[in-house]
């Protein structure tokens, strides 16, 4: 079961990048080749981009995705090169924190404005970034235990 709920961000990502696909496909076929633009695509396709993009960052921060340079840690000892690694997920955790923070406070600000187009809530659109910074909180914890994959998301030595 924990293995399965470890799993819905990708799940949910998945899902994202197809709905994003096939909105911009089905927008550029009705757009040039029927003549009929839909207004709404480019909004909600704006709000489905800006849930990809964030939750795209937490899952990279769980599988070390993200760019690092580790010329550094491969010049200090197996101890410091740990000592880096702990201190970039520490640092990567934080700025999950922030995220959560800022971000609850940032959907709650613009939670009464709506998008033009669609009438959509713009807090809608934005409430993936608490929800975003705690997945960074929660897979930069496990890069602090060393239960996650790399701690700090520095990724494998290149």
């Amino acid at each position: 079961m924990l293995r399965l709920a470890a799993r819905v961000p990708e799940y949910v990502l998945g899902t994202l990048v197809l709905l994003l696909t096939a909105l911009v496909n089905a927008e550029v076929a009705l757009r040039y080749v029927l003549g009929l633009p839909v207004a709404e695509v480019d909004e909600i396709a704006r709000v489905l981009f800006v849930w990809l993009a964030f939750l795209g960052a937490a899952l990279g921060v769980a599988k070390g995705a993200h760019i690092s340079i580790d010329l550094l840690g491969r010049r200090l000892s197996p101890a410091a090169d740990s000592l880096m690694r702990r201190l970039a997920a520490l640092l990567v955790t934080g700025f999950g924190a922030y995220l959560v923070v800022d971000g609850i406070r940032f959907e709650r600000q613009v939670a009464h404005s709506v998008l033009t187009i669609t009438g959509w809530s713009v807090g809608a659109q934005f409430a993936v970034v608490p929800i975003s910074g705690a997945l960074i909180v929660l897979y930069g914890l496990q890069g602090l235990v060393g239960a996650g994959p790399d701690p700090g998301g520095a990724g494998p030595p290149s």
